[in-house]
């Protein structure tokens, strides 16, 4: 998801652009089917992947992906980007499953000073299409900017690059791309995919791992799952196979600079591993006062500090799980270790005196929890610190629990 701050002005020329490329390319009154018949030059029409690599912003951590049309003849130069408004307001929708997504064309020059003044690196990497598959991308491409949005954006199935190589594969003439040469993670499961094209960036990969639920346990055709900053690494090994067996490269070339990259993106340096492992051996220094120097303020309010957090992440996770469906699927296996009823049972029930038995209870679901990791591609180690420190202080209140009752019944 990406915005180029010109959305105001995408509007205005969309029509314009698609007639004017639909009259310069294709049979109306402009260009006669036998003129355009005879165009050999494959340089008649230039197509390319224009690449922007990742942004700071969260919805740019993975970079982004556009069509770039050219006819120098003509003086046509457009990008085909996939956009979707970006403002705080849609930020959310985005978050609440509601977004929607439309291609737009932008003039090249605009598209990329757009990336240049955020000091992003650009790439272009012409396409191996003959002339005829550039005439038809070029028109499913104007087909497409004169509907209103209408994509539903989400994480895997509706991005930009998603759009561009379905455009590409729908433009093909008796042809067809294969994938079999791609790198091995790209034919993983949908985590191992996920954690690849986000891993310079632990925090969002960390936010995308929790919510996109048993997805991360799913395989989606490779198209559905591409990234803007694999392009190296998979398109370049993606090939055009026609009917009669032939093969060339989709990709023309090894890739252009466009715009030199400032270097600006920084990944955090206090990663999620890093800080969760902080507040695993704080949680165990808590616990050891807790019960040789007889620690109480400290305790209770770190227990206090878990409960809450642990119910707030709960009910975001349950709404971004049933009432977003993000991901286009319902379950999530982190519900399990953040579920909000946990507070509703200790509002409800906590003076009763036998109350101890439920962190028993929640002791044993969060060992068969941890010991599932290597059962779901969703499960993780950065995760599972979270619910280490939750097991030992669910474990010390019920041992506390079980001590107060021993001792009460004793009397």
């Amino acid at each position: 998801m990406n915005n180029i701050h010109h959305k105001k002005n995408i509007s205005k020329s969309v029509l314009l652009v698609g007639l004017i490329s639909i009259a310069v390319l294709f049979p109306t009154h402009a260009r006669s089917q036998e003129s355009l018949d005879s165009i050999s030059d494959e340089n008649f029409v230039i197509a390319s992947l224009v690449v922007a690599e990742p942004g700071n912003a969260m919805y740019s951590i993975l970079g982004h992906c556009a069509i770039r049309m050219e006819c120098p003849s003509e003086k046509l130069d457009y990008c085909f980007t996939l956009e979707s408004d970006t403002s705080t307001g849609n930020i959310l929708n985005f978050f609440s499953g509601k977004a929607i997504a439309g291609v737009f064309a932008v003039p090249s020059s605009s598209y990329i000073e757009a990336f240049q003044n955020e000091g992003r690196g650009v790439k272009q990497y012409k396409l191996n299409l003959n002339i005829k598959e550039k005439q038809l991308l070029w028109k499913n491409l104007d087909e497409e900017i004169v509907k209103p949005p209408h994509l539903r954006f989400d994480f895997l199935n509706t991005n930009c690059i998603m759009m561009s190589v379905f455009m590409i594969e729908h433009s093909l003439i008796n042809e067809s791309l294969d994938y079999s040469a791609v790198p091995d993670y790209m034919k993983a499961l949908n985590g191992e995919r996920i954690r690849h094209h986000s891993k310079h960036a632990p925090w969002s990969q960390f936010i995308y791992i929790t919510l996109c639920g048993a997805a991360a346990d799913q395989k989606y055709d490779i198209e559905y799952t591409l990234s803007p900053t694999c392009i190296d690494e998979v398109l370049s090994q993606t090939t055009i196979i026609s009917d009669d067996g032939t093969s060339r490269p989709l990709l023309a070339d090894h890739g252009q600079t466009v715009v030199s990259s400032q270097h600006l993106y920084k990944a955090a340096s206090l990663t999620p591993r890093i800080i969760f492992s902080l507040l695993l051996i704080i949680i165990i220094i808590i616990t050891i006062g807790e019960w040789r120097w007889k620690w109480r303020i400290i305790p209770k309010c770190v227990d206090t500090f878990l409960l809450i957090g642990q119910t707030l992440a709960g009910i975001l996770l349950l709404y971004f799980s049933i009432g977003a469906n993000l991901f286009g699927v319902r379950w999530n296996w982190y519900l399990i270790p953040l579920m909000p009823l946990p507070l509703f049972i200790w509002l409800m029930f906590h003076k009763k005196k036998s109350f101890h038995k439920v962190y028993l209870i929640y002791t044993i679901i969060l060992v068969l929890f941890i010991a599932a990791t290597p059962l779901s591609s969703q499960l993780d180690f950065d995760h599972q610190l979270i619910a280490v420190s939750m097991l030992i202080r669910c474990m010390s209140r019920f041992l506390k629990g079980k001590t107060s009752f021993n001792e009460n019944a004793e009397k």
